[in-house]
């Protein structure tokens, strides 16, 4: 029983991380019908098609510093609102995208001879195949 309970332990932990590598839905559409930054928090408004994608944020403050926000997978119909830190000098624009495929370092790595790539390495995944961009500003 116990080498049943731990063989079922390594095989899910083995498909959970072929899952994790790349995840998301090959044949989902989508759009953003609306996006309103202001200097704390940007909202997006939109809906998917067909599965999940992930929604991401990157923030650019008016003192050059660019912030990626954490992605939210999205499916259906969504408004979600991106909080963010205040910055004295401001927000100079913020940048809102679905995409299809979110990747982990891991996988980035593997794909392109052992190193990943610039996003993975700050933030330990990227995402590839943008359905929708659009930008806002305060």
């Amino acid at each position: 029983m116990k080498c049943a309970l731990l063989l079922a332990a390594v095989v899910a932990v083995a498909l959970g991380a072929v899952v994790l590598a790349k995840s998301g839905d090959k044949n989902a559409t989508g759009h953003l019908s609306k996006v309103v930054a202001s200097h704390a928090s940007t909202r997006a408004v939109g809906r998917t098609d067909g599965g999940s994608l992930w929604l991401g944020c990157t923030v650019e403050y008016n003192n050059g510093i660019e912030m990626d926000l954490d992605v939210k997978k999205v499916n259906g119909s969504f408004d979600t609102t991106f909080y963010y830190k205040l910055d004295p000098e401001g927000v100079r624009e913020v940048i809102v995208a679905l995409w299809r495929w979110k990747v982990d370092k891991g996988e980035c790595a593997k794909n392109h001879g052992g190193q990943a790539c610039e996003w993975c390495n700050k933030n330990g995944y990227h995402l590839e195949d943008r359905i929708a961009r659009e930008t806002a500003s305060p």
